[in-house]
């Protein structure tokens, strides 16, 4: 997300953060042709990064649009047309006096409400998506790649068996289990993560919990939830 490091992302969700082992800019590399079939377009959506989602979360930092021009170009070379991406990360906890020049979780005021929170990051593309289907799977086979060529990754190890699909009205949706480490607990962990996608919108969303792991169902319910509250009329 816009202005967040992976180890930051680790501590602040305390998830995987299955999102920050990945880019938001090539790892959009959709691919296309086929379209989901059955899939019905209920018109142009874009995203956005609202100060608070499901209630109860929070973003930290700014979040929103990254306007690069790199990033647009991998966008529209994967075949999301007039792509722009979007990114943010959540939190039950308070961050309203964190420092972003000072990361290191044992300056935040009030740390030990960090060891119950729950959070969630996501980054996400919006445009035209020729094929939904094959932007899901593609995403997926780029998060494999880049685990295995980054192994020594602190946050997240390995993934856990293969993307399993996921009902979710007006889009192609599937999750899959990571294992890392919680940097705040440090703690062996394992979390699902989901991706979605329709004919406007993409996006990665990766929950956590500093309590316990996420489950699928806990994930696949998240990313919906978190979908209606940034996905919006264009």
């Amino acid at each position: 997300p816009p202005g967040g490091s992976s180890k930051k992302a680790g501590w602040i969700i305390g998830a995987v953060a299955v999102v920050a082992a990945i880019g938001v800019g090539v790892y959009f590399v959709v691919g296309g042709g086929g379209g989901a079939g059955g899939l019905e377009d209920d018109g142009p959506h874009k995203l956005s990064a609202p100060k608070k989602v499901m209630d109860e979360y929070t973003r930290v930092g700014e979040g929103g649009e990254d306007a690069s021009s790199g990033t647009t170009k991998d966008l529209a070379k994967g075949g999301v047309k007039n792509g722009k991406s979007v990114g943010a990360q959540y939190s039950t906890a308070d961050f309203s006096d964190y420092d972003p020049q000072n990361p290191d979780p044992a300056d935040i005021p009030g740390k030990e409400e960090l060891l119950t929170a729950r959070g969630v990051t996501f980054i996400g593309a919006y445009g035209e998506v020729e094929d939904p289907e094959a932007a899901v799977d593609k995403l997926f086979a780029n998060i494999e790649k880049e685990t295995k060529e980054n192994s020594s990754n602190e946050l997240m190890t390995e993934l856990v068996g293969e993307p399993e699909a996921v009902d979710l009205d007006g889009a192609v949706m599937k999750c899959q289990a990571g294992k890392g480490n919680n940097n705040l607990t440090q703690k062996a962990t394992t979390n699902w993560f989901c991706i979605w996608a329709d004919y406007s919108t993409v996006a990665v969303v990766s929950p956590g919990d500093n309590t316990k792991d996420i489950t699928k169902d806990a994930a696949a319910d998240i990313t919906t939830k978190l979908r209606d509250d940034v996905r919006v009329p264009a």
